[in-house]
């Protein structure tokens, strides 16, 4: 057997195991590495969009999928990505929010320039919000 502290100790993680929030991080965790290597077989740039604390952010938009075109090297392909995991099955409104996420998504030149000991960046000024195009509203249906 072992000591009571052993036990203890053991049973502690048992939980731990067992519960929802460890078993959805383990989920997302090996999803990331699933599509980390997609993307390197299928010559896309995976950018994962978490939160400073590690953990996935809130938002509908998990990653970016990135690739330079085939047949222009100044052209890009970005795609806006919803990881799912698990058992965990695509819902309808999340397809809404994704499709609209994409009306969203903004692009605009930056510069770097480095002197040899320090970069630095120009991000030219945003337009205003009121100056961005309008998203579409998503369209629910209530039951």
């Amino acid at each position: 057997m072992g000591t009571p502290k052993q036990l203890s100790a053991a049973r502690r993680a048992w939980a731990t195991r067992r519960s929802p929030t460890y078993k959805a991080r383990r989920t997302a965790n090996a999803s990331q590495v699933a599509l980390r290597a997609w993307a390197r077989e299928n010559s896309w740039y995976v950018v994962f969009l978490d939160a400073p604390s590690g953990h996935p952010r809130t938002g509908i938009v998990d990653a970016l999928l990135v690739r330079i075109g085939t047949h222009d090297s100044d052209a890009l392909e970005v795609r806006l990505l919803q990881l799912k995991g698990g058992s965990a099955g695509l819902k309808a409104l999340e397809r809404r929010r994704l499709v609209a996420a994409c009306s969203k998504l903004w692009v605009s030149p930056a510069y770097a320039f480095f002197d040899g000991e320090a970069v630095e960046v120009d991000l030219p000024v945003q337009s205003t919000e009121a100056e961005m195009p309008a998203p579409q509203a998503l369209k629910t249906r209530r039951r």
